[in-house]
């Protein structure tokens, strides 16, 4: 299911095997290498972009890779993320 954000950004967001867990591909790098995962927000290297999304009600860890960002949710959370709901 392909999100739009903004002119630029075209999101393609994927179901995966496990209902709790939504992978978003943005089409761009927004790491050069590697990865960073989060799963607190009082974490010292936080970055702002993993912060808005785990501000999101039911949000457990986020995991950023180069091209793709996993969301990890609670079991008996609504997994509805609105794409105005984490800053571009």
């Amino acid at each position: 299911m392909p999100v739009r954000l903004g002119e630029d950004m075209l999101i393609e967001i994927e179901k995966t095997y496990n209902s709790n867990v939504r992978n978003f591909y943005l089409g761009t790098n927004i790491l050069p290498f590697g990865f960073a995962e989060y799963a607190d927000l009082k974490t010292k290297t936080l970055s702002a972009f993993a912060q808005s999304i785990l501000k999101i009600e039911g949000v457990l860890s986020v995991l950023i890779l180069p091209d793709m960002v996993s969301v990890l949710k609670k079991e008996n959370a609504d997994f509805k993320i609105e794409q105005n709901e984490v800053e571009k």
